[in-house]
């Protein structure tokens, strides 16, 4: 008598779990390790190496000298990512005669995350201890307050300033001087 064949160990099911090709593995691992990499690096980096970079790309943007002479301390794992700045200076255009327009000790700014990601800027706490700010504008008219290469066409347009929804001031002080129209505030 013939018997059947016997039944097969792994009977075919639609959908069945099909076997992950060896490069899938490595992409996924190497993208893991990637990922695992980034996290590290934010979560121990000496932010203090980025003051430098930070200086300058300010400082060209802004056209004058911008240095960041304290600590920078980034706070990246947050629902409202932060930063805090110590020992800001600015230096002063040529003409006002003062060494700094604004020297700020302290800077706290945080911001949002969600919308951030969508190309939007939102401030939800921007905190300045102890601003020392000189404020000028000589009998041209010219002032100290206008950043950037007066002559560049994108300059003259301004930017958008982002959404601030608390800002703090403490223990400022701040002076203007304007020669065009003979006002002196302390």
């Amino acid at each position: 008598p013939e018997s059947a064949p016997p039944p097969d160990p792994k009977p075919a099911r639609e959908g069945a779990h099909r076997r992950v090709p060896t490069w899938i593995k490595w992409l996924g691992g190497t993208l893991g390790v990637l990922i695992l990499a980034v996290v590290l690096f934010l979560m121990f980096a000496d932010w203090n190496m980025l003051r430098g970079p930070i200086g300058r790309y300010l400082s060209a943007r802004l056209d004058r000298t911008v240095e960041l002479r304290g600590d920078l301390d980034v706070h990246p794992f947050r629902w409202s990512p932060a930063a805090e700045i110590n020992d800001l200076y600015v230096a002063d255009v040529d003409w006002s005669g003062k060494p700094h327009m604004a020297r700020v000790q302290r800077i706290e700014v945080a911001v949002k995350l969600l919308p951030l990601l969508r190309g939007e800027v939102i401030l939800p706490r921007l905190a300045i201890t102890r601003p020392d700010m000189n404020l000028a504008r000589n009998v041209k008219g010219l002032n100290n307050w206008t950043f950037g290469d007066p002559d560049k066409k994108e300059d003259k347009e301004g930017g958008k300033l982002p959404a601030i929804q608390q800002l703090v001031i403490d223990t400022g002080r701040m002076r203007l001087n304007d020669r065009q129209r003979q006002i002196a505030l302390n």
